[in-house]
């Protein structure tokens, strides 16, 4: 068997190449068509001409991981997405973990994925539903954020007065402290299901019953 690589075509204003490689077999042969990123075009340096089994593997597995990273900006146009999440939905989407991890790498590495800036606006999405600290963090850690990058958002939310928000929920969603007992006492569990301490709900209930 016989590889070569027969052109190699700038496309997309040169943000990738596509490597014609012709594959003979005796009699029979096939033509595949790799793409590669500009990134992945430098590292390799594929020139026209026979080449080994060995590099076309290499090829048409930065191929992969091209296609990964290009679904991967798809998947970005829709929303930010840390790095542990894009790995799993480019799993979802068929390819296997070792691209995806890759892939996800040549996001975050792109300036594509920004854990960091991300989970600082997620925090402050968040913080527009109502949400207190702990649901906050919880969230994130759930979406895939890394430690530090969940760390540094709800560092930026310190000043943050969340016993002013809490008192807002409790108007805006129940209406006022109720005085039955039990009543009192749902209205304690749901605002901490909303993420929000026991101090910090007790001070709501204390501003509200002023």
């Amino acid at each position: 068997m016989t590889i070569n690589v027969a052109s190699i075509t700038a496309k997309n204003g040169g943000a990738e190449l596509c490597v014609r490689v012709r594959i003979s077999n005796g009699e029979s042969s096939e033509t595949r068509e790799l793409f590669l990123l500009a990134r992945q075009y430098a590292e390799l340096r594929p020139q026209k001409g026979e080449i080994s089994e060995e590099f076309f593997d290499e090829l048409a597995a930065a191929s992969e991981v091209c296609s990964a990273v290009k679904r991967g900006m798809y998947i970005l146009g829709y929303g930010a997405c840390s790095g542990k999440n894009m790995v799993n939905k480019l799993r979802a989407k068929g390819f296997d973990k070792e691209t995806a991890i890759e892939a996800a790498e040549y996001l975050r590495e792109l300036g594509y994925i920004n854990e960091s800036e991300d989970a600082a606006r997620e925090a402050e999405r968040a913080l527009k539903k109502g949400w207190g600290r702990r649901r906050i963090a919880a969230m994130l850690f759930e979406k895939g954020y890394p430690g530090e990058a969940v760390e540094n958002a709800m560092d930026s939310l310190r000043d943050y007065d969340f016993s002013s928000a809490c008192t807002a929920v409790v108007r805006k969603k129940f209406g006022s402290v109720p005085k039955d007992n039990e009543q009192r006492k749902k209205l304690f569990a749901a605002l901490t299901r909303y993420g929000y301490t026991s101090a910090e709900i007790k001070e709501a209930f204390s501003l509200l019953e002023e």
